[in-house]
C-alpha cells in the first residue's frame, strides 16, 4: 500500500460512517412516522439492494431490529410521561395492535407494558440486553465505532477483486428457506446434463435475492442453477439470465454453510467501509465448489462474489 492510497481509504471508511449516522438520526426524528427502506438508503446514498447487509454489517443488528428497538425505546418513556392509552402507543411505535407491542415490548423489557407504567420496573431480558449492547444505548456514533473496532473484527478473509466475464446461467427459481433449496440445486442440475448444457466449465452457483434479517422465511427467492455456454437454449424447467460482467470483490469461504450471513455481514460491515468501492445494485453470486452430499460441512468451499461499480 503506498502512502497515497491509505488516506483515501480512511477518508472512504469515515464516508461510510457518517452516511449511517445520518439514517439514524433520521430514523430517532421520524420514529412515529413510516420508513422505507428504499428512503433510508437514498439518505445514505447507498443501493437498496445492498442496505439493509450494509446496515447489519456495520452495526451487529438488522434495520427493522433497531427501528423496532428504537420504538420500544420510545414508549417505554412515554409510559412514564404521557397518559396515553397501550393501543395509541402501540400504534404511534407502528405495532398493528397493542397484542403485538405488548409481545415484543416484554420481550425487551422483561415485563408487560402496563407493569411498566405502574412501577416502571425493567427487568431486561437476555434478548434485549444483546440488542441493547450492540445498538446505540447512550451515544450513536460511540457505539457504531466500538462496533466497528472490536466486535465485527472476529472474522477476517482474503479479498480479491476481479474483473469478470459474463455469465450464462440456467436456473430454477427457489422461494422459501435458503437451507432448504438443496432439492432445487439437484433439479437444476439433472435438467442441465439431460439438455446437454453441461460442460468442463460449468460452476454450480446462485443468486439469492433476499436478505434472511429483514425477509419473510417464505418469501426468500434464489435463482439456483448451473452456469452454460452463452450461446445456450434451454427448456422447462430451466429459464436463462445472464450475470453482468464487471468488477467483483471476491471471497472464498471454507466451512458451513451457515456462515454465509456472517460473512456478507462482515464483508460490508468491514471490508467494504476500507475499501474505497461501491456495490452495484444487482444481487451478489455463491459458487458452490463443494458436493454437500459427500463433503464435510466444515470443507465446504464457497466463492462468495460481489458486485461493484
Amino acid at each position: 500500500m503506498t502512502g497515497k492510497q491509505a488516506p483515501s481509504k480512511l477518508t472512504t471508511a469515515k464516508d461510510y460512517e457518517t452516511r449511517l449516522l445520518r439514517v439514524l438520526k433520521h430514523i430517532d426524528e421520524n420514529l412515529d412516522g413510516p420508513l422505507k427502506l428504499e428512503e433510508l438508503a437514498s439518505i445514505a446514498n447507498f443501493s437498496p439492494f445492498h442496505f439493509h447487509r450494509l446496515f447489519k454489517g456495520m452495526t451487529g443488528e438488522t434495520l427493522g431490529g433497531y427501528i423496532r428497538r428504537r420504538r420500544l425505546l420510545m414508549a417505554a418513556n412515554q409510559l412514564r410521561t404521557s397518559k396515553a392509552s397501550i393501543t395509541e402507543l402501540a400504534l404511534d411505535a407502528a405495532f398493528e395492535n397493542s397484542e403485538s407491542f405488548s409481545r415484543a415490548f416484554k420481550i425487551l423489557f422483561g415485563v408487560s407494558p402496563s407493569q411498566y407504567r405502574r412501577n416502571g420496573q425493567v427487568l431486561i431480558t437476555p434478548q434485549g440486553l444483546s440488542s441493547l449492547a450492540t445498538g446505540y444505548q447512550n451515544s450513536e456514533a460511540i457505539a457504531l465505532l466500538h462496533y466497528l473496532q472490536h466486535e465485527a473484527r472476529r472474522m477476517s478473509f482474503d479479498v480479491k477483486i476481479k474483473q469478470m466475464p459474463t455469465i450464462k446461467l440456467a436456473y430454477i427459481r427457489h422461494t422459501g428457506s435458503y437451507f432448504k433449496v438443496g432439492p432445487t440445486f439437484e433439479q437444476a442440475i439433472k435438467a442441465v446434463h439431460q439438455q446437454g448444457l453441461w460442460s468442463a466449465e460449468s460452476m454450480v452457483l446462485g443468486l439469492s435475492y433476499d436478505n434472511p434479517s429483514k425477509t419473510e422465511e417464505h418469501l426468500l427467492r434464489c435463482d439456483a442453477g448451473v452456469s452454460v455456454s452463452l450461446d445456450a437454449t434451454v427448456c422447462d424447467p430451466l429459464a436463462l439470465r445472464d450475470i453482468q460482467a464487471g468488477d467483483y470483490a471476491t471471497v472464498m469461504l471454507k466451512g458451513p454453510y451457515d456462515q454465509i450471513a456472517p460473512t456478507y455481514d462482515w464483508f460490508y460491515g468491514q471490508w467494504l467501509p476500507q475499501s474505497g468501492r461501491e456495490t452495484a445494485n444487482h444481487p451478489p453470486v455463491e459458487i458452490f465448489h463443494s458436493d454437500a452430499r459427500n463433503t464435510p460441512p466444515q470443507d465446504l468451499l464457497t466463492e462468495i462474489r460481489i458486485p461493484l461499480v
